[in-house]
């Protein structure tokens, strides 16, 4: 049997497009080409954490915060969107918020050594 190309969708080649610029740290194409792909489809998942990295790397971290929210609304343990809220509390200075999700990513079994220094770094701030 012949094996079939997986079909690429036009929001996957927007995502991509806007991962490249990403990676060029050009965060205000990304920005505004990750909202345009949300007007089309407002639960793209990997959009909103790109998203939310963008604005992790611009120090929104509010901004930031709400995007993790929203893939957190529909995966409620998706872990890259808890250690980026995680993240985003941490930098914010928010540190009680920032301790709940690393202690979560900790205790579901997420036990990942920059995770378990940043809850070190998190505990010694409070």
């Amino acid at each position: 049997m012949k094996r079939r190309k997986p079909l690429i969708t036009d929001v996957e080649k927007k995502y991509q497009e806007m991962y490249e610029l990403f990676l060029q740290d050009n965060f205000t194409a990304a920005n505004r080409l990750g909202e345009t792909i949300l007007k089309e489809h407002p639960t793209h998942e990997k959009t909103q954490l790109l998203l939310g990295q963008i604005a992790l790397h611009r120090k929104q971290w509010p901004r930031a915060r709400e995007w993790y929210n929203k893939v957190l609304e529909t995966k409620p343990q998706h872990t890259g969107a808890l250690a980026g809220r995680a993240d985003a509390s941490f930098w914010k200075k928010t540190y009680e918020a920032a301790l709940a999700d690393y202690l979560h990513l900790y205790e579901s079994s997420w036990k990942n050594f920059p995770y378990m220094t940043k809850l070190g770094n998190t505990y010694a701030a409070l």
